[in-house]
């Protein structure tokens, strides 16, 4: 019953953001560009699966690995150095190697990776306020980074490189790529399925927790990717759910 009712509450709570999203980008006038097809994508489907679980399973090992035997060159949970975001930034740009050589080789059009052009400003000011309207309902405990201005800049720093890494493989790689050849409710639960249980497959080595919270952390992770994934798909690139995904991971 209690997992019930936490799957309810994130249920409602993904609906009404969703609701926010479509209702600030007619507001803010964001075309929705995921609505042009873009050709020759369905053969990329299964290639775009592959490098996301290869993604997964080289990041899990890589967590693995800082959490037991570099945590003190690091530093641990809660504290960002600049050893910290060095080695986060390298780590991110080589998993993100495989995705770069799929795109490129197959000379892909960079809106499949989230980075068309138009409307980014738009998509940033979205995320922007979206993430005020939850800061100001307590939705997300970000009032007393406030206080700790350099603590927050750094974890800023720090959270924007996995952010960026993570939504341009999800939301905006395998996402779009599943999207032209399923169709968009399809498209959207399979990038947001891979991406939860690859959260929870780092939960279970990293920080070995039970069943039940492996559960609610699955709940947890599906509710936040369906966020970031209508609002990707919503304004056509990346930039508003690298905000959100800021913002959440702040939080």
């Amino acid at each position: 019953m209690g997992l019930l009712k936490s799957a309810a509450v994130r249920v409602a709570l993904v609906l009404i953001v969703i609701a926010v999203i479509f209702v600030l980008a007619k507001i803010l006038r964001i075309p929705q560009k995921t609505r042009q097809k873009l050709a020759d994508l369905d053969n990329e489907f299964k290639p775009a699966i592959f490098v996301s679980l290869l993604w997964y399973i080289l990041a899990v090992g890589v967590s693995y690995i800082l959490h037991r035997y570099l945590s003190t060159y690091i530093g641990g949970k809660g504290v960002y150095t600049w050893n910290k975001i060095l080695t986060v930034f390298v780590i991110s740009a080589i998993l993100l190697i495989p995705m770069a050589a799929h795109v490129f080789t197959r000379r892909l059009d960079l809106k499949v990776v989230g980075l068309s052009p138009p409307c980014r400003w738009r998509g940033f000011l979205l995320g922007i306020i979206i993430v005020t309207i939850f800061v100001y309902l307590d939705w997300l405990p970000l009032k007393g980074l406030l206080k700790q201005p350099s603590y927050a800049l750094m974890a800023t720093i720090y959270f924007f490189i996995i952010a960026a890494s993570e939504e341009l493989m999800f939301r905006g790689y395998l996402q779009r790529i599943s999207i032209e050849k399923s169709g968009v409710i399809p498209g959207i639960l399979t990038a947001a399925i891979i991406f939860s249980l690859g959260h929870v497959l780092r939960d279970v080595f990293v920080k070995h927790q039970d069943i039940h919270t492996l559960t609610l952390g699955f709940l947890n992770y599906m509710a936040l990717a369906l966020c970031l994934a209508f609002a990707a798909h919503r304004t056509g690139n990346i930039v508003a759910p690298i905000v959100m995904h800021i913002a959440m991971d702040l939080a």
